[in-house]
This record gives C-alpha cells, sequence and structure tokens, in this order.
C-alpha cells in the first residue's frame, strides 16, 4: 500500500514511476495491467491510477485502445516545441528527472562563423560552454552553447559563474533585469560529432541537430545553442490545433 502525506510526494507519482520502470523493462506492444489490477496492487482508488496513466499517455510512454487495453508505446522521451524555456523547465512539464554535467566553459574570441551567427564584424569575446544533458539518469543531449557577452558590460559577468544544476544563464539573466524576449529553432537530421557519439555512449552515427538563437529585449541576439540527439532515446513531437 501506497501512503501519502505532507512530507511525501504525491500516491499518483509514486505509481507513475513504478510503471515507468516496467514499461522501460517490456516490450513496445506489451499490454500493461487493467485499473483495476492496479488499484488492487497499489491498494488505492482509481483516481491516483487515471491520473498516472494519463501523464503516461501525455508523455508517451503509453497509448490506450478503445476496447483492447493499454500497451507500451514507446522507451523514448518526448518533447513538444513550441515555447521557449530552459531544458529543466522543459523536462519539469514532462515529469522527467533531470541532471547535467557541465563540460567546460571559456571565454574565446570570435570567427568568421561566430560573427555571422551574431550579427557582427571584429574579434569578440564569446562565453562558450559545453553540457551533457541527461533524462532519467540517460545521456541524451550534447550542447555546445555560445553566448554574446560583448554586447554589455554586465553580460560579462556570465563569465565568471561556474554553473551546475542550481544555476542557470536564464537565471543570472533575470538577475540582471535583463529579458529573452524572442527566438527561433531549427531542427534536422545529422551525422552526429565524433564528441557527442562519445558523450551519449552510442554506436549510432546518425541523430538530429537542434539550432536554437534567442534574442535579448533590444534585439542583440544573446545565444545560439547547438545541441545534439541520439534518436534511440528522444524524439520531437509537433502538434496542432485548430485557431
Amino acid at each position: 500500500m501506497l501512503r501519502e502525506d505532507n512530507n511525501m510526494v504525491p500516491i499518483y507519482y509514486k505509481i507513475q514511476k513504478d510503471l515507468e520502470k516496467i514499461i522501460l523493462d517490456s516490450e513496445i506492444g506489451t499490454r500493461l495491467p487493467t485499473e483495476d489490477f492496479l488499484m488492487k496492487k497499489y491498494n488505492v482508488s482509481r483516481t491516483p491510477i487515471r491520473h498516472a496513466l494519463n501523464n503516461l499517455e501525455r508523455n508517451g510512454y503509453i497509448i490506450k485502445k478503445a476496447g483492447k487495453g493499454t500497451f507500451v508505446n514507446q522507451h523514448r522521451q518526448l518533447h513538444y516545441p513550441g515555447e521557449f524555456k530552459g531544458f529543466r523547465a522543459e523536462m519539469a512539464e514532462l515529469d522527467a528527472s533531470t541532471s547535467t554535467d557541465y563540460l567546460g566553459q571559456k571565454v574565446i574570441e570570435s570567427d568568421e562563423t561566430l560573427n555571422k551567427i551574431f550579427k557582427t564584424d571584429g574579434r569578440k569575446k564569446i562565453l562558450k560552454m559545453i553540457r551533457l544533458r541527461y533524462i532519467e539518469e540517460k545521456p541524451t543531449g550534447y550542447e555546445i552553447g555560445f553566448y554574446n557577452i560583448f554586447s554589455d558590460e554586465r553580460l560579462f559577468n556570465l563569465s565568471k559563474i561556474t554553473y551546475d544544476d542550481h544555476n542557470s544563464i536564464y537565471r543570472e539573466l533575470q538577475r540582471m533585469d535583463m529579458s529573452l524576449i524572442s527566438g527561433e529553432e531549427k531542427f534536422k537530421a545529422v551525422e552526429l560529432p565524433e564528441e557527442a557519439i562519445k558523450y551519449l555512449s552510442t554506436k549510432k552515427t546518425f541523430g538530429f541537430e537542434r539550432i536554437r538563437t534567442m534574442y535579448l529585449e533590444n534585439g542583440i541576439i544573446f545565444e545560439n545553442v547547438r545541441t545534439y540527439y541520439c534518436a534511440e532515446n528522444y524524439e520531437f513531437k509537433l502538434s496542432f490545433r485548430k485557431i
């Protein structure tokens, strides 16, 4: 029996995480136990069972077929692009646990490629940061970020901070009372760089690249981040609605 009190996580969340482990150990297409079976197993009402199953369905782990039951859909983490959020904020909405390895950061001088990205000329100071993103303890995204710290004296302070799971570039911008107001993302299939293959612990040589460019409120390009994903454990899904 699962118990819930003010000092514990909700019952539905415990059930959800328990079912995720079962799903990851099951073949795609495996039929899951019925709601009645799960109610007896966890000794709870139908409400937390349905809450857990609805979250699993929304996150892409299961698929419900009318009159047939609930089945394992996939083992990959789904992401729904459409709003600009930090990595942890994105994954928190999917009830996914995350962590980050910071593989290095340094101030470099811009080259022809970076000058084109940031729409400038001459040698400028750029903060380069390399991170490895984990979802549910799996290495999922190899990320190379470039940050414009030459356009404002306050931004150079970003290079003096050591980042970890408790702070972020976005959070530091908020402390400076500076806002990101717009951005764009591009997605394309690519041959994975050797470093990405190494850190993602994959034998696959192809995956996809997500390129994010963000603008400050004064219209200056602040950020250009390239993240490489292996399609084995991560995919994007776009949804549309009539407006």
